[in-house]
């Protein structure tokens, strides 16, 4: 029974701390997102429910900036429809945003902003846990062009460079998707990621329904902090493929979540991921992980990284 738990234990590890799943997924797809303008305005449609349009400070991209964000998360293991093993812990994610260079896109030298994204269990291994993200702003929306992971620089193809419109066009609560509150957009990490002699597919969308802590609304308080002005930005993702383990072939199927809430002249607040995942084995074996992160913003608000230089960011 203990070499048996031990292999479970072996198993939760690899699949949920480990670049082969849950790490490549998790680990390095945190992100504060960009920028955008600067004026706020709604308007009533048609019936009771206000439709809010945003262009505004929301996603911001300010050399030198940084976010600290805590959190934890909860990983487990459910093995033919049995509890196998469960692994909590704490979860620090770090952004700092460098100066705007120049990068190779779509065959032009084009201005993007680099941004660092760092998370690991614990604070102090932030800066050995880092991905490098280029993003460029258009008169429509932010993109994401290229990562940057262990000195490999990776484009990410056109049709799934888009991060976030510039315009939102949202509800206090569900609304029909339109081109401004719905969209097509990839994980912000290795996309397909590293999968060891095999393959995954990974599609998503976002959709920005919900205005958040508007003048009607009640303030939005994280960590002793009040916010005001938001808006709700839920993705959805279902990602398959195939992978191999001890020379054997295993498919994989699941899906991905991810609740984030950005307020006006602050980015990022708090943000709840949710990664579910069903492993089938040669023998039939049918292993089920789950696994739940949750960050929010610290009460130190975002401020400028006393080491920007000593991260040799661009």
């Amino acid at each position: 029974m203990v070499g048996k738990n031990r292999s479970m234990q072996q198993a939760i590890e690899r699949y949920c701390f480990s670049p082969l799943l849950c790490a490549a997924l998790l680990l390095q797809c945190n992100y504060r997102e960009s920028d955008s303008l600067a004026s706020y305005t709604f308007s009533p449609p048609p019936g009771n429910e206000k439709v809010y349009q945003f262009t505004d400070r929301y996603f911001m991209l300010i050399p030198g900036d940084t976010a600290m964000f805590y959190g934890t998360r909860c990983c487990t293991l459910l093995v033919n429809g049995s509890l196998a093993s469960a692994v909590q812990d704490s979860s620090f994610f770090r952004t700092i945003t460098a100066q705007p260079t120049g990068l190779l896109v779509n065959g032009k030298n084009q201005p993007v902003y680099p941004q660092c994204y760092q998370q690991a269990a614990f604070r102090d291994q932030l800066d050995s846990n880092s991905i490098l993200r280029y993003f460029m702003k258009t008169d429509t929306a932010i993109l994401h062009c290229a990562y940057e992971d262990h000195g490999v620089l990776t484009h990410v193809p056109d049709g799934r460079q888009k991060v976030v419109p510039a315009l939102f066009d949202v509800g206090s609560f569900a609304t029909s998707p339109t081109s401004s509150n719905s969209w097509l957009t990839t994980l912000l990490v290795p996309d397909p990621f590293p999968i060891a002699a095999g393959h995954s597919w990974i599609t998503g969308q976002s959709v920005c329904t919900r205005a958040v802590a508007q003048q009607s609304m009640p303030v939005y308080t994280c960590n002793g902090v009040d916010y005001r002005n938001g808006i709700q930005i839920m993705s959805y993702y279902a990602l398959d493929g195939q992978s191999t383990e001890e020379g054997n072939r295993f498919d994989f199927i699941g899906t991905f979540v991810i609740d984030r809430k950005y307020f006006k002249n602050a980015g990022l607040v708090d943000e709840t991921m949710n990664l579910a995942v069903e492993k089938k084995l040669p023998d039939n074996t049918v292993e089920i992980i789950k696994e739940t992160t949750i960050h929010q913003r610290g009460p130190e608000g975002a401020r400028i990284y006393p080491d920007t230089a000593a991260l040799s960011l661009p």
